[in-house]
């Protein structure tokens, strides 16, 4: 007869081998952000901690090569799936993947970034606003000022060209600074006097940098889904002046206008809110003249959403009318003039 206890742990190691198999082959837990010295090919391993030998067996993956590398990219878990998905001879099913996003960072500061983007310009050497009174000083005051910011959250890379001028004295004399343009590039004139004098003059190209809170794509977003909170990540950054990213407050609930590429930027051009009344819909319409409100109801002739003018005709007549949508089922329209009270008041309206 057979050892009982042998027998019990014959079992016990079937189902420890049984529940091993069903846990899948590893697990893959995204790391928060990513920081590098340089610019490099980027492996699981990099961005994730992996637990169990099948997962580190996939450290040395390239999620993403060299030319795709971008400071402030955002590694999303889909990202992660897709490329284990693709990976010959892994069953992507068996490991369990955890994590919002990856975030990579490049250690170098951002003004040495413009540096090697911007021809014939030159990053100034303190990663903060300059200090103490100087035309340069100036020039940066008048950028955060224009940019609604505060002056140790922006950045400026000056032309090379125009040491003397940024250099000049101010001690005693008018100093006129002027913006002679916008975009991600700015020309500044600047024009300084002493006394009824006009002793220097001079224009100075400017790349400005404006520190914001960014709300970036954790995964792609198709055209016309939903955006809500998971699929959103925000931390700052510093960007060119012409883009204005849209907090995640103002996004989520929204609608992608068009794709949204993992990583990318949110701006408010890039969501619509949702649409709220369909074609035919049956709708209460407060038709307000004065101080009088009065409701009727009427058939939605087109698809619209909250804020948006669209057509409507009342149910007792057939002369069609505009009123802007307040919410679903629900729109406002204005009318000029006044309007009596009473019975037969309705029929005086669409």
């Amino acid at each position: 007869m057979k050892d009982p206890m042998a027998m019990v742990w014959c079992v016990l190691w079937t189902t420890m081998i049984a529940v091993t198999s069903a846990l899948g082959q590893g697990s893959i837990t995204l790391r928060s952000r990513l920081l590098l010295d340089e610019r490099t090919d980027i492996t699981l391993g990099m961005i994730a901690m992996l637990e169990g030998a099948e997962a580190m067996a996939l450290s040395e993956t390239v999620v993403l090569p060299l030319a795709s590398i971008e400071d402030g990219l955002v590694i999303g878990i889909g990202k992660v799936r897709e490329v284990i998905e693709k990976t010959p001879g892994v069953n992507a099913g068996r490991f369990s993947i955890a994590g919002n996003a990856c975030r990579v960072v490049m250690r170098k500061e951002p003004t040495a970034d413009l540096e090697s983007t911007t021809s014939g310009l030159q990053a100034v050497d303190a990663p903060g606003p300059t200090t103490g009174d100087s035309v340069q000083a100036r020039i940066e005051w008048k950028l955060a000022e224009t940019y609604g910011v505060q002056r140790e959250d922006l950045r400026v890379t000056f032309d090379e060209r125009a040491p003397s001028i940024l250099a000049a004295s101010v001690s005693g004399r008018i100093v006129a600074i002027e913006l002679a343009g916008t975009g991600d590039r700015v020309p500044v004139q600047i024009r300084i006097f002493e006394g009824d004098r006009l002793i220097e003059n001079g224009t100075v190209r400017t790349v400005p940098s404006v520190r914001r809170r960014v709300t970036r794509a954790t995964a792609a977003v198709a055209k016309g889904e939903v955006v809500n909170v998971a699929m959103l990540t925000s931390a700052p950054d510093w960007l060119p002046p012409s883009i204005v990213p849209a907090s995640i407050e103002t996004i989520v609930g929204k609608v992608a206008c068009a794709r949204i590429g993992e990583g990318q930027i949110v701006e408010e051009r890039h969501v619509k809110p949702p649409q709220v009344v369909s074609r035919g819909d049956i709708c209460m319409i407060d038709c307000l003249s004065g101080g009088l409100i009065i409701q009727l109801r009427a058939r939605a002739l087109a698809h619209g959403r909250t804020g948006e003018m669209i057509g409507f005709q009342s149910l007792s007549g057939k002369r069609p009318f505009q009123a802007r949508i307040a919410g679903p089922e629900r729109a406002v329209m204005q009318i000029e003039g006044r309007i009596e009270a009473g019975p037969m008041a309705a029929k005086e309206l669409p």
